[in-house]
């Protein structure tokens, strides 16, 4: 289904289609055209407590200017989140001249926020903006973790192989906590492990009892430049005070590149 073509006699290397400006900013190509995007794959997760700090988004241009360039930010009325449960703190962002990106920031109401979350979606509109693209945030008021969910973990596959397994099956990966929020998880591991070895992150997120995976991991081996791995059609649970074993559910080619999305499961077992 997900067919892999190597040559018999050349070794295939997979470059991302990207660059990084002088702050350490990935900045997409587009074939050299002057657009303007959400940064982060267009999604992230708030969770809102009563000491967490407000949400910043990122707008990254794929060219410099000799002048401010401003940005209308847009809530999409397919948004599920209600008004009460966040502040837009403003309805613009703007990229300085001289710069790749400006960013924006969004505050969470821990009074109104729920477990269950929402997604709020924002749209851009200016010059040269992706508007047929947005960032779907989902809010959720936090849950606090009681285990650490972070060291050594043997990692299986327990659904069945797609040209092989996805991730380094039954290796030993460690995971860690991540700048993203204090529910975020990361770990290494190479992926298609019949025809890549280079190591390769993986970013999950642990949300009130469910594992998901709202932030897309670009594979690193792969037929096409836009394969991903995203959030399940249904998130794997875990349980907050015991990290001795939990599973990871994920969508494994969310857009189909190299043939159907399937649903791929690996079970984490401490060490």
């Amino acid at each position: 289904m997900k067919k892999i073509i190597y040559s018999l006699l050349t070794i295939a290397f997979v470059f991302s289609c990207s660059d990084t400006d002088n702050h350490g900013v990935d900045v997409n190509n587009f074939n050299g055209n002057d657009v303007t995007y959400f940064a982060d794959g267009g999604a992230g997760t708030y969770f809102v407590s009563g000491a967490s700090e407000n949400f910043k988004i990122r707008v990254v241009s794929t060219t410099t200017s000799n002048e401010d360039r401003e940005y209308a930010i847009l809530i999409d009325p397919t948004s599920t989140s209600l008004p009460d449960e966040y502040s837009l703190l403003s309805y613009s962002v703007t990229i300085p001249s001289g710069e790749y990106y400006g960013e924006f920031e969004v505050e969470g109401s821990v009074d109104y926020a729920t477990e269950e979350g929402s997604n709020l979606i924002l749209k851009l509109s200016g010059a040269n903006a992706m508007v047929d693209t947005g960032f779907n945030l989902n809010i959720v008021k936090s849950c606090p973790l009681e285990a650490d969910f972070t060291g050594d973990y043997l990692i299986e596959q327990i659904t069945p192989y797609v040209d092989g397994p996805t991730l380094d099956d039954g290796a030993i990966v460690t995971l860690y906590t991540t700048d993203g929020s204090e529910f975020q998880r990361g770990f290494l591991t190479a992926n298609f492990t019949d025809y890549c070895s280079t190591p390769n992150e993986f970013l999950f997120e642990l949300s009130c009892g469910k594992v998901t995976v709202p932030i897309e991991n670009n594979c690193n081996c792969s037929c096409a430049e836009n394969y991903f791995f995203g959030n399940p059609l249904e998130a794997s649970e875990y349980t907050s005070d015991d990290d001795s074993q939990f599973e990871l559910t994920f969508t494994d080619d969310v857009y189909g590149d190299c043939g159907s999305t399937t649903q791929t499961t690996y079970r984490f077992t401490k060490q």
